[in-house]
Protein backbone atom coordinates (compact mmCIF):
# COMPACT_ATOMS: atom_id res chain seq x y z
CA UNK A 1 0.00 0.00 0.00
CA UNK A 2 3.02 2.28 0.28
CA UNK A 3 2.77 3.10 -3.42
CA UNK A 4 -1.02 3.37 -3.66
CA UNK A 5 -1.56 6.74 -1.95
CA UNK A 6 1.28 8.49 -3.81
CA UNK A 7 -0.16 7.06 -7.02
CA UNK A 8 -3.57 8.54 -6.18
CA UNK A 9 -1.99 11.93 -5.41
CA UNK A 10 -0.01 11.96 -8.66
CA UNK A 11 -3.07 10.85 -10.66
CA UNK A 12 -5.20 13.64 -9.18
CA UNK A 13 -2.59 16.28 -9.92
CA UNK A 14 -2.46 15.15 -13.54
CA UNK A 15 0.89 13.31 -13.53
CA UNK A 16 -0.43 10.10 -15.06
CA UNK A 17 2.92 8.76 -16.20
CA UNK A 18 4.41 8.96 -12.70
CA UNK A 19 1.23 7.51 -11.17
CA UNK A 20 1.45 4.55 -13.54
CA UNK A 21 4.65 3.29 -11.92
CA UNK A 22 3.11 3.39 -8.46
CA UNK A 23 -0.07 1.60 -9.51
CA UNK A 24 1.85 -1.02 -11.49
CA UNK A 25 3.84 -1.90 -8.36
CA UNK A 26 0.70 -2.17 -6.22
CA UNK A 27 -1.16 -4.23 -8.85
CA UNK A 28 1.78 -6.63 -9.22
CA UNK A 29 2.18 -7.09 -5.47
CA UNK A 30 -1.56 -7.27 -4.77
CA UNK A 31 -3.20 -8.64 -7.96
CA UNK A 32 -6.47 -9.37 -6.13
CA UNK A 33 -6.90 -5.74 -4.96
CA UNK A 34 -9.69 -4.53 -7.26
CA UNK A 35 -9.16 -0.83 -6.48
CA UNK A 36 -5.50 -1.08 -7.52
CA UNK A 37 -6.49 -2.70 -10.82
CA UNK A 38 -9.15 -0.01 -11.33
CA UNK A 39 -6.70 2.79 -10.54
CA UNK A 40 -4.13 1.34 -12.93
CA UNK A 41 -6.82 1.07 -15.63
CA UNK A 42 -7.84 4.68 -15.00
CA UNK A 43 -4.34 6.02 -15.36
CA UNK A 44 -3.72 3.89 -18.46
CA UNK A 45 -6.85 5.36 -20.04
CA UNK A 46 -5.74 8.87 -19.20
CA UNK A 47 -2.35 8.44 -20.85
CA UNK A 48 -3.88 6.87 -23.99
CA UNK A 49 -2.97 3.25 -23.24
CA UNK A 50 -6.60 2.29 -23.82
CA UNK A 51 -6.02 -1.41 -24.55
CA UNK A 52 -4.20 -1.86 -21.25
CA UNK A 53 -6.88 0.20 -19.50
CA UNK A 54 -9.60 -2.15 -20.74
CA UNK A 55 -7.57 -5.16 -19.56
CA UNK A 56 -7.11 -3.72 -16.06
CA UNK A 57 -10.73 -2.62 -15.76
CA UNK A 58 -11.90 -6.09 -16.78
CA UNK A 59 -9.55 -7.59 -14.17
CA UNK A 60 -11.01 -5.30 -11.50
CA UNK A 61 -14.51 -6.39 -12.50
CA UNK A 62 -13.56 -10.07 -12.37
CA UNK A 63 -12.43 -9.52 -8.78
CA UNK A 64 -15.35 -7.29 -7.83
CA UNK A 65 -18.23 -7.42 -10.37
CA UNK A 66 -20.11 -4.58 -8.67
CA UNK A 67 -17.17 -2.16 -8.74
CA UNK A 68 -19.17 0.90 -9.80
CA UNK A 69 -16.29 3.07 -10.94
CA UNK A 70 -14.72 0.29 -13.02
CA UNK A 71 -18.08 -0.46 -14.66
CA UNK A 72 -18.65 3.23 -15.35
CA UNK A 73 -15.21 3.90 -16.82
CA UNK A 74 -15.23 0.74 -18.94
CA UNK A 75 -18.66 1.70 -20.27
CA UNK A 76 -17.43 5.20 -21.11
CA UNK A 77 -14.41 3.82 -22.92
CA UNK A 78 -16.55 1.40 -24.92
CA UNK A 79 -19.49 3.63 -25.79
CA UNK A 80 -18.55 7.24 -25.17
CA UNK A 81 -17.95 9.89 -27.83
CA UNK A 82 -15.00 8.73 -29.90
CA UNK A 83 -15.13 5.21 -28.46
CA UNK A 84 -11.94 3.21 -28.10
CA UNK A 85 -10.06 1.73 -31.01
CA UNK A 86 -10.89 -1.85 -32.06
CA UNK A 87 -7.70 -3.37 -30.66
CA UNK A 88 -8.69 -2.08 -27.21
CA UNK A 89 -11.99 -3.91 -27.48
CA UNK A 90 -10.59 -7.19 -28.78
CA UNK A 91 -12.68 -10.07 -27.54
CA UNK A 92 -15.71 -7.93 -26.77
CA UNK A 93 -18.98 -7.78 -28.67
CA UNK A 94 -18.38 -4.12 -29.55
CA UNK A 95 -14.95 -4.65 -31.12
CA UNK A 96 -14.45 -2.69 -34.32
CA UNK A 97 -17.84 -0.99 -34.56
CA UNK A 98 -16.59 2.52 -33.93
CA UNK A 99 -12.85 2.28 -34.42
CA UNK A 100 -11.92 5.80 -33.28
CA UNK A 101 -9.65 6.63 -30.34
CA UNK A 102 -11.01 8.76 -27.52
CA UNK A 103 -10.70 12.44 -28.26
CA UNK A 104 -8.92 14.62 -25.75
CA UNK A 105 -12.12 16.44 -24.80
CA UNK A 106 -14.06 13.17 -24.35
CA UNK A 107 -11.28 11.77 -22.13
CA UNK A 108 -11.13 14.95 -20.08
CA UNK A 109 -14.90 14.95 -19.61
CA UNK A 110 -14.97 11.28 -18.55
CA UNK A 111 -12.11 11.65 -16.08
CA UNK A 112 -13.32 14.92 -14.63
CA UNK A 113 -16.57 13.17 -13.74
CA UNK A 114 -14.66 10.06 -12.62
CA UNK A 115 -12.51 11.90 -10.11
CA UNK A 116 -15.57 13.44 -8.47
CA UNK A 117 -16.96 9.96 -7.88
CA UNK A 118 -14.30 9.21 -5.27
CA UNK A 119 -15.65 9.16 -1.76
CA UNK A 120 -13.04 11.70 -0.62
CA UNK A 121 -14.10 14.11 -3.41
CA UNK A 122 -17.77 14.09 -2.52
CA UNK A 123 -19.17 16.79 -0.25
CA UNK A 124 -19.12 15.49 3.31
CA UNK A 125 -16.96 12.47 2.21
Amino acid sequence: MANYEPGIALFETGDGKAATGHFEIVASKMPKFADARFSLGSVYARIDRVGEAVTELKAALELEPRHDRANLLLGRIRTGPGAAAPQALAGSAEGGKRGRPLTSSARTHAFRRHRCAHRRCRPGG
